[in-house]
């Protein structure tokens, strides 16, 4: 915030020569000499004495110097205090669509608590909610377990456990049924997100139906969750997803008996990353989830 030749003045009598108040700036000392002379000019006045073998102060430029001291002092003050003025930033990422009304409700509890916080929010795929918290483009990421438990460098917190069941369009025969067995459902065919939606999510979903017994059919692998709620509900086939993530209005929904189908819904954030914003975000955000699902954890 101070004018450069000062910033220089201060350095050449701290550093008492021209030549190490260069190396500060990484300038060479004739030019970091010559903003000194402008800056003297400009006063009128002459502060430093170069008749010596090192440069020293004058009666006016010793005067000159404690002011300056006292400004460089006062600027860092103000500097301090505007930024804790400025509204603090949260990158969130979001991946899903219908949970997400949980998650909001979660976050309004945060904002007033912290109302001095701006919330950013990117809904992605499971990938690249992983891809953007390792490059820091995002704080912390709401997502699934398996997106985030294979890599070390990150951590998570469980919030809730999903409640997993079988989707299908109100067409399909299953559709009159409010709860069914991986026997009635293993040679339907199926709809799955794909790879590129979420790899270990993938692996898992496909871990799960081997434990399971069975197979998948797979009818369709799809790289969205709207697309996967798209062909389900035009009877393309029917797919095995979370409770919370679809609405009722779209696809009839009903509970698998004894499967090793499992989701957790977890808040990740990077190792090692000491930020108070992200301290703060996560101790709301996990306080929140234990006084509305103390059982489902």
């Amino acid at each position: 915030m101070l004018d450069k030749k000062i910033e220089y003045f201060i350095a050449v009598v701290q550093e008492g020569s021209f030549s190490g108040a260069a190396r500060k700036f990484f300038l060479s000392q004739p030019n970091l000499s010559k903003q000194v002379s402008i800056l003297e000019e400009e006063l009128g006045v002459k502060l430093l004495d170069r008749k010596g073998y090192r440069p020293l102060l004058t009666k006016v430029g010793a005067m000159f110097y404690q002011e300056c001291l006292q400004l460089q002092e006062h600027c860092c003050q103000l500097k301090k205090q505007l930024q804790q003025l400025q509204k603090q930033r949260l990158s969130i990422g979001i991946s899903g669509s219908f949970e997400n009304r949980r998650v909001i409700v979660a976050i309004n509890s945060f904002k007033q608590q912290y109302p001095d916080f701006e919330i950013c929010f990117s809904n992605m795929n499971f990938e690249n909610s992983v891809k953007n918290l390792l490059n820091g483009v995002i704080d912390v990421s709401f997502g699934l377990e398996s997106t985030f438990r294979c890599y070390n460098n990150i951590k998570y917190d469980i919030l809730y456990i999903y409640d997993i069941c079988m989707i299908c369009s109100f067409e399909h025969p299953l559709a009159r049924l409010k709860e069914v067995t991986i026997d009635q459902i293993k040679n339907e065919k199926m709809i799955l997100l794909s790879q590129k939606y979420g790899v270990n999510f993938y692996k898992d979903f496909i871990e799960a139906c081997k434990k399971d017994g069975f197979r998948p059919k797979i009818q369709k692998e799809v790289d969205s969750f709207d697309e996967l709620v798209l062909d389900v509900s035009t009877n393309e086939g029917i797919a095995i997803v979370s409770k919370d993530v679809v609405s009722e209005d779209e696809v009839h929904t009903a509970y698998i008996r004894n499967t090793h189908h499992h989701s957790k819904y977890v808040l990740a954030y990077l190792q090692g990353i000491e930020k108070e914003s992200i301290e703060n975000f996560r101790n709301v955000i996990i306080s929140h989830f234990k006084r509305k699902f103390p059982e489902n954890r």
